[in-house]
């Protein structure tokens, strides 16, 4: 009977100190770990930031967002997104230099050296007639009516004409010399899209943000009309519209204008190239 009772006593103080030496070994493993835990929890937090900030990446590229001419001018966005690129591609019907002024000034911190240049594509010089675009004369017509356009009489009348042409066309020829520009008409049909792709760097594949809707690459377009444009970030749609862009720009009837431009350029202002 005494032995049974000695062994259970037994039993429960050898209990009671395995009790207290699992606790004492789990409260001094629990000191040790917080004393030596800074590094790992700083690991935590800066993991915890990055797929915060991929969740935030993920959100920005399916994000949309309307831009309406009346609220917020969309030369606006489209500086911007210059800013931030290292190559982009344009698609309009319509292109001024008080409009090519507004979003182009970043293009001339381009390396083209490194793959960064703006492809231009203009819509607005009609088909070519059985191969006869080059000879009718209609290049030099168009690009005299469209791209040296004067600013609008009214606005010049009342004062508001502030724009200096001379230093917006200075500025556009020299993108152009500089190939930091390139410029193509398409004649297989009358190109009236309106779209604007930027790439991140020069060596990507793919855009990174683009904007469609209405606004030709104009002042009125950009700044004066009630316009409406789509600004997107989505992969999917980007690579469709990267697509369709690059099937115009190789298109065989899709011309290289941009030496015409530089040539009318230099003969309307009678300026010498070598000088």
């Amino acid at each position: 009977m005494f032995s049974k009772k000695l062994k259970k006593t037994l039993s429960k103080t050898e209990r009671m100190d395995s009790m207290k030496k699992s606790t004492s070994y789990s409260w001094n493993r629990a000191k040790t770990v917080l004393k030596l835990s800074k590094k790992p929890i700083e690991k935590g937090v800066s993991k915890t930031k990055e797929a915060g900030n991929k969740v935030i990446d993920r959100v920005k590229q399916n994000s949309f967002k309307i831009y309406d001419n009346r609220k917020e001018h969309v030369h606006k966005i489209l500086s911007k997104d210059f800013k931030t690129s290292e190559k982009a591609d344009i698609a309009v019907g319509y292109f001024s230099v008080e409009g090519w002024e507004k979003i182009s000034s970043p293009i001339n911190q381009y390396k083209v050296n490194e793959g960064s240049q703006c492809r231009l594509l203009l819509g607005m010089y009609g088909k070519d007639i059985k191969g006869k675009w080059w000879e009718n004369k209609t290049i030099e017509k168009l690009v005299k009516k469209n791209i040296f356009q004067s600013p609008n009489d009214e606005e010049r009348k009342i004062g508001k004409d502030t724009f200096n042409k001379e230093k917006a066309f200075e500025n556009l020829i020299s993108q152009l010399a500089d190939k930091k520009v390139v410029i193509k008409a398409v004649t297989s049909d009358q190109l009236h899209a309106k779209v604007y792709l930027f790439y991140k760097k020069s060596t990507d594949k793919q855009p990174t943000s683009g904007l469609m809707g209405s606004s030709n690459l104009s002042k009125y377009g950009l700044e004066i009309n009630q316009e409406l444009n789509l600004h997107f970030r989505k992969k999917s749609i980007l690579k469709e519209f990267s697509k369709w862009f690059n099937e115009i720009w190789d298109d065989k009837k899709s011309f290289d204008i941009s030496g015409k431009i530089i040539d009318l350029y230099y003969n309307r202002y009678n300026i010498s190239k070598t000088g």
